[in-house]
């Protein structure tokens, strides 16, 4: 069967390809699997990630129905199968617990790289626009998932873990040597950039003073009994604000993780985004009162807040390899690396600025 034969390819974005389309035909466009389908269109979407998404819409006499796509990566990236397993079977999960505010999942295929969910009729909102209503909506949504611990959600236990802060100073390192190994790769003027500016001698300094120092006075380690699900991506780009409330999206990273780095991280992204001062304390206020963890973990907030900002300032450096570009231009036809590099630039330079208020702080 060809899709030519009951369907069409709508030519706002002409690159949508036939390995793409055959692989949607296989897991979702048929009659067999859409039950009443007589007719579908399949139109490519914008991305602004490492990833391709498609907007479908499938009809029959009597229902239509959209639908999304997305693809993790070129066929040779080594994350890919461990993305599309992670948000599979975050939404599978979550739709288990009677938590509708995500997408439904339609059909998957983890060796494809791709997961086919409800569409949802909403727009992501600039963080520095979040309303008082908008944050506290999200910190709910952090709180809900956190109240998974691995007793709570047995079927989640094949999900390995994403990130953790469990041993704090080897983490920060790891980092640091990640990047500074990633600036190897980047072009000179880039490499020219990162050597004028001191920028891994501020890193190393950042890591010593908040880090390695909130480790001695606070030992960082957490049982497993302690981890919790996260999302470990609730950045205000995977919050879609529809009619009925707010949507998250964007399940490649969900795992098992040290309960607060859902919040600190979600409050380091929208921080670099612009989310006002004022929203932040609201949030960490909102949090510390209505968590559930003990207080030993509540007093690693903020420091973890900080932590995040050291982890974001080095994947900044990381996004400008020649690997990562690649995969933007996976994602978009229309990638411009320049302005790319430029607005990592920026959001580095921002992380610093944040760096270094919690060291003079």
């Amino acid at each position: 069967m060809t899709l030519a034969k009951y369907g069409t390819v709508a030519e706002a974005f002409p690159s949508v390809d036939q390995e793409h389309l055959e692989s949607l035909t296989e897991i979702y466009l048929r009659p067999e699997v859409n039950a009443g389908m007589t007719d579908f269109e399949v139109k490519r979407l914008p991305a602004s990630s490492n990833n391709k998404l498609f907007a479908i819409q499938s009809s029959g006499p009597d229902f239509t129905q959209r639908a999304v796509a997305k693809f993790y990566g070129a066929r040779d990236d080594p994350t890919r199968a461990d993305h599309t397993f992670r948000e599979a079977n975050a939404l599978t999960f979550l739709q288990s617990q009677e938590i509708y505010n995500v997408p439904g999942i339609l059909a998957q295929d983890i060796s494809r790289g791709v997961v086919v969910m409800t569409f949802v009729d909403g727009q992501a909102k600039d963080a520095a626009r979040y309303t008082e209503d908008d944050i506290s909506k999200v910190v709910d949504f952090i709180l809900q998932l956190q109240s998974f611990g691995p007793d709570a959600a047995v079927g989640m236990r094949s999900v390995p873990l994403r990130r953790s802060f469990i041993d704090t100073p080897t983490y920060a390192q790891e980092r640091l040597h990640k990047s500074a190994n990633a600036s190897a790769h980047l072009p000179e003027a880039l490499r020219q950039y990162l050597h004028d500016n001191g920028v891994f001698n501020q890193y190393q300094a950042f890591e010593e003073e908040i880090i390695l120092g909130i480790a001695e006075r606070n030992p960082w380690r957490i049982d497993d009994a302690d981890l919790r699900l996260s999302a470990n991506d609730a950045g205000a780009h995977n919050v879609l604000f529809a009619a009925d409330g707010p949507y998250f999206i964007d399940f490649e990273h969900f795992g098992w993780n040290d309960p607060i780095f859902d919040m600190a991280n979600m409050l380091a992204h929208n921080s670099m985004l612009d989310l006002p001062p004022e929203l932040c304390s609201h949030a960490i206020e909102q949090y510390e009162k209505q968590t559930a963890l003990p207080e030993a973990a509540i007093q690693r907030l903020r420091p973890s807040i900080a932590l995040c900002h050291l982890e974001w300032a080095a994947r900044c450096i990381e996004t400008l390899t020649p690997a990562k570009l690649r995969s933007r231009r996976f994602a978009n036809g229309n990638f411009d690396p320049e302005a790319y590099t430029q607005a990592q630039i920026g959001y580095l330079e921002r992380h610093l600025g944040y760096l270094a208020a919690c060291v003079g702080g």
